[in-house]
């Protein structure tokens, strides 16, 4: 039991070096090469974060997350279209991104319990909904005239998926229910951003400094979202006790 412990330990230490060298691989080919490089870098570190799931499901005899499996592969694909052939591939990416979202959706759901009513309705909750739903809106009217012709509904369809997702993980946050909540919380956050900074880059003004933003908020929210859901029980981990915002 113990070599075989310790074997779990060597396969995690081994995944965790892989994918923090690759990460700083990455950055700098984000700020030194063309975009079109990180395809060969991106893919790995993907595969290395699935990896990396399936191992710590081994180490805490815990059910592997398909459903997980299957995000990561879409947004792989998702990725290398981003990468090769943004403006050509578009719907494609969009696509890709709403079935990532709708698939992180079903993730987290079991998470989402009932919640304390009064925290929905605090000063900071509304605000931060606020902030959000106004940047989406600002990021859209400003690329509205650069979305592809006949596009522009499948664009509203994906903002609606972030949207949604967006008020899911911030009411499990909210709710104060599981000791990584914060997590998930900065999962999310980077996720969003780097959904919002990508079309911008693409479309209205590209620079090597969103570039590197992006790359950094899309494996970062990536290998956080893992470390959440690998370690986080819905049902086992959930806390009964009462807490306040």
């Amino acid at each position: 039991m113990t070599k075989q412990l310790l074997n779990i330990y060597g396969k995690l230490l081994f995944v965790d070096v892989v994918f923090y060298l690759l990460f700083v691989i990455s950055v700098l080919m984000s700020a030194l090469l063309e975009k079109a490089h990180l395809s060969y870098i991106i893919p790995p570190i993907i595969i290395v974060i699935g990896i990396k799931h399936l191992v710590v499901c081994k180490k805490h005899s815990s059910k592997v997350n398909k459903t997980f499996l299957m995000a990561l592969l879409i947004i792989l694909v998702s990725d290398m279209m981003s990468f090769n052939c943004y403006t050509e591939c578009y719907l494609g990416i969009l696509i890709c991104i709403t079935l990532y979202f709708i698939l992180n959706i079903i993730i987290v759901k079991p998470y989402l319990s009932k919640w304390q009513t009064k925290k929905l309705f605090s000063v900071s909750v509304f605000l931060s909904f606020l902030f959000f739903g106004y940047l989406v809106y600002a990021v859209l009217d400003l690329l509205i005239d650069f979305i592809p012709e006949g596009q522009l509904i499948f664009t509203l369809t994906t903002t609606l998926s972030l949207l949604i997702y967006t008020l899911i993980f911030a009411l499990i946050y909210i709710n104060d229910q599981y000791d990584r909540a914060v997590v998930l919380l900065i999962s999310g956050v980077l996720n969003f951003f780097q959904a919002v900074l990508s079309p911008i880059n693409e479309f209205f003004h590209f620079t090597t400094t969103f570039t590197i933003l992006i790359i950094i908020c899309h494996i970062l929210s990536l290998y956080l979202f893992m470390t959440f859901i690998s370690h986080t029980d819905p049902i086992k981990d959930r806390s009964k006790s009462t807490k306040y915002v």
